[in-house]
């Protein structure tokens, strides 16, 4: 199945290029799952009134927090990376 693939591509995509793509994938596809099995969870403890309004908040707060720190330092990284390659 792969062969037919590695046919089309150039031939500076090899079969490691293309097994390091679909791990990728792979990685990005199961921490979406999780990220919206989280989400989903906290949704279902809200409607269900198991969290107190004040504990929901914070966990709120928390995870945009996080984002947010999470792109304050990979964004400058991303630019740094780019400038090293060439």
């Amino acid at each position: 199945m792969i062969e037919g693939l590695e046919d089309t591509l150039p031939p500076a995509v090899t079969r490691a290029t293309l097994y390091r793509i679909a791990g990728w994938l792979l990685r990005l596809y199961v921490a979406g799952c999780l990220l919206l099995g989280s989400y989903s969870l906290l949704w279902v403890l809200e409607v269900g009134g198991v969290l107190p309004d004040r504990w929901l908040s914070t966990a709120w707060i928390g995870i945009a927090g996080l984002g947010s720190v999470f792109l304050a330092f990979a964004i400058p990284l991303f630019y740094l990376a780019r400038g090293a390659d060439g």
